[in-house]
């Protein structure tokens, strides 16, 4: 198979060689959203329904909306995913006070991708957050409390990813991106339970 290429000067070119190269910008103009492979991709462009978050294996690339009440899920081994595999929970309700929704790696998975974050957004106080060192940290934890952690918009990226050379003997972890926005007035700091574990 030939090359193909794309240019703005010169519209498809085939050339010598493999693939597939596009020198232009990308502009798509389905009002729709994409309609390709769901990897990579927010719930805004998937067009997907949410799924129901419940205290159980959280299925590969799946968009959850979240729930109130304390809730313990588990994501699935990496060894089943692709990298660039996810699972997206998006908080369209405040966690209850004193409920945590926890995250666990399954047994197969030491721990979570170093670099990984959790990170309250202030409201009435400072930001902070905490950084995965990825040295067995295989719990997420998001503790839900008044006026703190856990209000509506909070969002939790989950993607696998390699974690290069620096990892020896694993090809493959998951990378947790988690942003906390308050509840209520905001007026309390992130609690200390807010983070990786």
């Amino acid at each position: 198979m030939p090359k193909v290429k794309v240019t703005d000067s010169k519209g498809l070119v085939q050339e010598a060689g493999t693939g597939v190269t596009l020198s232009s910008n990308i502009r798509c103009t389905n009002g729709s959203g994409l309609k390709d492979s769901r990897k990579f991709r927010d719930e805004g462009t998937a067009n997907a329904a949410l799924t129901a978050m419940t205290a159980v294996e959280l299925s590969l690339n799946t968009h959850y909306a979240s729930r109130a009440a304390a809730t313990a899920m588990t994501l699935p081994s990496t060894s089943v995913c692709d990298l660039g595999d996810f699972i997206t929970v998006y908080y369209d309700t405040t966690i209850t006070n004193g409920a945590d929704h926890t995250f666990t790696l399954h047994a197969d998975d030491t721990s979570f991708a170093t670099g990984s974050y959790v990170y309250r957004v202030g409201g009435g106080v400072a930001s902070s957050g905490y950084v995965c060192d990825g040295n067995d940290d295989n719990i997420l934890t998001i503790s839900g409390e008044s006026n703190g952690d856990g209000g509506k918009g909070t969002t939790v990226h989950f993607t696998v990813v390699n974690p290069g050379a620096n990892t020896v003997g694993v090809d493959k972890r998951w990378a947790a991106a988690a942003v906390v926005l308050n509840a209520g007035n905001g007026s309390v700091g992130k609690n200390v339970a807010t983070a990786f574990s």
